[in-house]
């Protein structure tokens, strides 16, 4: 059977990311190839700057529809499941292709090659690949408050905003609901670290907003955890903060 891989561009970006994460969204963000067949594999670009790939693989099924197939994919580790298309190492064109017999062969082993390969620093700056970035990350939740954020409403993309972060900066990208939004502005914070700081309980003993989550057992991810967690392996303690100033635990 003749390899062939189909090559869906999701325009606009931010459409088609809330789409990959909510399935139920009003978008209708996927471009590609008219000429679907059973067993075509499916590969997905975000028409960001630079564009960036899904490292997973989709299939079309007997139903034919190249949608159903991008909602099977995976998408608990969505972060480390994109990479930019320039660290592919193989040229890619982010408009809607198939690709057939050796050039559909060289594109999927490129893709594979890069499962779970994402780059921490691909999350700083403020391109739209950055801010593409942090909302794949958020997997559909506030980054502030944890809420599930309305992604299968109408007004999907006005129901957060992304905070895009520059790598040099003491601050981390964030995808803030809109009660966090509103908190943010209100309080005047000037990072999203010290809002998220502000929004864990000050430490009994140096009084500082420092503490950090204590969170047991191994990542889930193979990325950089957030300053706000700690890490501590799988031997479980009854400790539930750690202040990241003075080290107190309570």
């Amino acid at each position: 059977m003749t390899s062939r891989l189909h090559v869906v561009v999701g325009s606009p970006w931010m459409d088609a990311v809330i789409r990959h994460l909510q399935p139920r969204a009003p978008y209708r963000p996927w471009l590609y190839d008219a000429d679907v067949r059973e067993n075509d594999d499916v590969v997905v670009v975000f028409d960001t700057e630079p564009a960036l790939m899904l490292t997973q693989l989709a299939c079309v099924g007997s139903d034919l529809d190249v949608d159903t197939a991008i909602v099977r994919l995976h998408r608990e580790w969505v972060f480390n499941n994109a990479v930019p298309v320039t660290q592919l190492g193989v040229g890619v064109a982010v408009s809607p292709t198939v690709l057939e017999g050796a050039d559909a062969v060289t594109l999927k082993a490129a893709v594979e090659a890069q499962r779970f390969a994402a780059d921490d620093e691909d999350r700083f700056g403020t391109s739209s690949l950055a801010a593409a970035r942090a909302l794949l990350e958020s997997a559909g939740h506030c980054t502030g408050c944890r809420a599930v954020l309305p992604l299968a409403s109408v007004d999907a993309r006005e129901s957060f905003g992304v905070w895009t972060v520059e790598a040099e900066a003491d601050d981390w990208p964030a995808v803030l609901c809109g009660a966090c939004r509103t908190a943010v502005r209100a309080g005047s914070f000037n990072s999203f670290l010290d809002f998220k700081y502000f929004l864990h309980p000050a430490c009994p003993r140096c009084g500082r907003r420092r503490s950090k989550l204590v969170a047991f057992g191994m990542p889930v991810t193979s990325s950089q955890p957030p300053p706000w967690i700690d890490h501590r392996g799988c031997c479980v303690t009854d400790v539930e903060w750690v202040c990241a100033r003075c080290r107190h635990e309570w």
